[in-house]
């Protein structure tokens, strides 16, 4: 090949490939005795060209068993006899090279190959054409390619699967998929199930494993059939690019062609499900997933558990984790710290320190996405003293305090209105050589905006795009709300204009604007608001309507709340309580007791339930009218009923889980440190 052969760098290499061995050939002499025919002088092999095969046979024993510089050095000494190896033997040592990726060996061994008057074959080509894949230099693989195909060498389905590797390599995109879509056009030759499954991890490897669907569906059409290996791939992908409806659909597909999940990807698919809620279905997978011969590892169980715990399903993950600890699996750090963050979730912060308490006390040491966890969980509901605690805990057991940390601490101190303090862990950041990001900023923003300081959070929004930190939507929602807690409609307006004019506006950005002009008695049009803001591709949803019906309703104007209601269930959305309360306070106003009644029957026949406003509204409107006596009743019973359901699940599940983790029992008082640790010790091996 013309390209190849003249490059003086090549000859070069042969050369010094030929000349270098003294070590190869006293390696290879010992070699020798096991099976390697004895090397003798060139007359030998003329007088017995039988021998010559034997050596080229050696080669590719040598090869096979991975003696690759044992066969260069019986090719070299065929070639030192002017004895020409067959290109068979070329092929088999050109591929062992490439085999062990020594691609330096490769090129100049092909360069003594047509010097030596060997023709290659495809075979050879492909080889060639891998070597340069494999080096990331595709664009030179394609021109050993057209150089080939010109001297009347046809190349073959491997040839065309190893160029598209090495554009795949080299995170080619376009050019890998314009590549495909030639070989499916032409079909010189037609893609095969290799060609496929390299494009499809090419492109899982990318986050485009939605693309892989098409791939697939392609296949199936040219009659081809994915491995199981192929949907699994797929699966992983989209479950790790959040797309669970789309993994959904492939896993009931590749049921109906009898192809399995297999562990990885079940554990994937119950993780992804369980993080969006979906435990139901998570539920089913796990049992498909053991119907299957499959058994669920720690990671599987770590997933359900922790979906059931942020769902509140106490007894649910119990039962997982006492299954998990019966089938020899103990529970890790990852399974506990997911247990903290659920508890902290849901408000109980005293438990989850002592889960925390527990891991330490087990020996299990935690990391910084444990401390994390606690310290973000804390910061929500404002335990600020155990969330420094856990901080200067960090520092102690030098373990440095990264961004998202100290975003939390500010959260933290915005929500219980200590702004100097949030403003404290802002300058830290800075002197610590950190930069804040855009969520330090609106975090810090919001804060300022709910203390009423809204100058501040103007200056900290200059200060943020003066640092190179882009404003998103958060921010300018953040400033727009604040703005409408303290100024006039026109100052809101003002700022509307600027969002809207950077293309930055959502139904948030409309509902803040939409409750300004509904809490400042404007008049508005529901229904104009509705239809503009669908014509500029944004859709109503809930507070949208909800926000509206309550304008409506405080200004008197019920039937228009009752028609707004009517299209807002037409549009797919349900009422919530806010807007049932909205539409009874209303007609309470206007002194039209019965129909409040009536919508509260109706809001609880729909399984909406009564909020503490409910009642505080019916008790004020509706409280000592005789014949809504039942009524009152009714609604005192089941807001109790659910508080105290709520309450006695709670205490119950947790105590099923705290025998689990060694917590003490909500019923009795606290155990020390030593005896949870040597409970849970005990429990764990249970």
């Amino acid at each position: 090949m013309k390209g190849v052969v003249r490059s003086g760098h090549l000859h070069s290499a042969a050369s010094r490939l030929l000349s270098s061995s003294s070590s190869i050939a006293a390696d290879s002499a010992t070699n020798f005795a096991s099976g390697v025919p004895p090397l003798f002088p060139a007359s030998f092999y003329h007088r017995h060209p039988l021998e010559v095969q034997k050596l080229q046979r050696a080669i590719e024993c040598c090869c096979q068993s991975g003696r690759i510089d044992d066969a260069f050095s019986i090719f070299r000494h065929m070639v030192g006899l002017n004895i020409s190896p067959s290109v068979s033997s070329f092929n088999v040592l050109l591929s062992a090279f490439n085999k062990v990726g020594r691609f330096a060996a490769t090129l100049p061994l092909y360069n003594l190959m047509y010097k030596s008057g060997v023709p290659p074959d495809v075979a050879t080509i492909n080889i060639l054409i891998n070597c340069y894949s494999e080096t990331d230099r595709s664009d030179v693989a394609f021109e050993v390619f057209n150089e080939f195909r010109d001297q009347k060498l046809a190349p073959n389905i491997v040839t065309f699967n190893t160029l598209l590797k090495g554009l795949c390599k080299e995170k080619r995109l376009v050019d890998a998929i314009q590549f495909h879509h030639d070989m499916a056009e032409k079909k010189r030759p037609p893609p095969n199930e290799r060609t496929y499954s390299i494009l499809v991890n090419f492109l899982c490897s990318l986050s485009k494993s939605l693309h892989c669907l098409g791939l697939i569906s392609e296949m199936l059409k040219l009659g081809l059939e994915p491995t199981e290996s192929m949907y699994n791939t797929v699966l992983a992908g989209l479950c790790k690019e959040r797309r669970i409806g789309a993994a959904l659909s492939l896993h009931t597909s590749m049921s109906k062609v009898r192809k399995k999940a297999n562990l990885v990807t079940y554990t994937a698919l119950i993780d992804r499900l369980c993080k969006v809620g979906m435990l139901k279905e998570a539920k089913l997978l796990f049992i498909e997933m053991s119907n299957n011969g499959f058994s669920p590892n720690i990671v599987t169980y770590t997933a359900l558990i922790c979906g059931f715990c942020t769902e509140g399903l106490w007894r649910e993950a119990a039962i997982a984790l006492n299954e998990m600890i019966s089938h020899g699996i103990r529970p890790n750090l990852v399974t506990y710290t997911g247990v903290m963050g659920s508890l902290c979730k849901h408000g109980k912060f005293q438990d989850a320190l002592d889960v925390f308490d527990g891991t330490v006390q087990l020996g299990l040491d935690p990391g910084l996405t444990t401390y994390a966890t606690m310290i973000h969980g804390l910061c929500k509901g404002g335990r600020m003293d155990a969330a420094i605690g856990l901080r200067r805990q960090m520092e102690v057991n030098g373990l440095g305090i990264n961004l998202a940390i100290y975003n939390s601490l500010i959260y933290g101190f915005c929500k219980i209105g200590k702004m100097d303090e949030a403003m404290k862990v802002f300058q830290e950041i800075k002197e610590k050589g950190s930069r804040p990001d855009t969520i330090t900023y609106n975090v810090l923003m919001d804060g300022f905006c709910k203390a009423g300081h809204i100058g501040t959070a103007r200056s900290l929004y200059l200060d943020m795009k003066e640092e190179g930190q882009n404003p998103n939507l958060i921010s300018y929602n953040t400033l727009m709300d604040g703005l409408s807690r303290e100024y006039n409609l026109d100052q809101v307006l003002n700022l509307f204009r600027e969002i809207n004019d950077s293309s930055q506006v959502d139904i948030i950005t409309y509902n803040i604007l939409i409750n300004k002009i509904c809490k400042e008695d404007e008049v508005v049009e529901p229904k104009k608001i509705v239809n503009e803001l669908s014509e500029k591709g944004i859709e109503a949803d809930v507070v949208t309507y909800s926000t509206l019906i309550n304008g409506l309703c405080e200004n008197g104007r019920l039937l228009e709340a009752m028609d707004l209601l009517g299209q807002m269930t037409e549009s797919g959305l349900c009422p919530n309580v806010i807007t049932y309360n909205s539409i009874m306070k209303g007609f309470c106003l206007i002194g039209q007791v019965d129909k409040a009644v009536e919508m509260l029957h109706v809001m609880i026949a729909n399984h909406i339930i009564p909020s503490a406003n409910t009642l505080c509204l019916f008790r004020e409107y509706v409280h000592g009218l005789p014949h809504h006596q039942e009524t009152m009743e009714l609604l005192e019973t089941v807001i109790l009923k659910q508080d105290k359901c709520c309450d006695d699940s709670y205490m119950e599940l947790l105590d099923v889980v705290g025998q689990q983790l060694v917590l003490p029992s909500k019923a009795s008082s606290h155990e020390c440190a030593a005896a949870k640790a040597s409970k849970l010790c005990e429990s764990s091996g249970s």
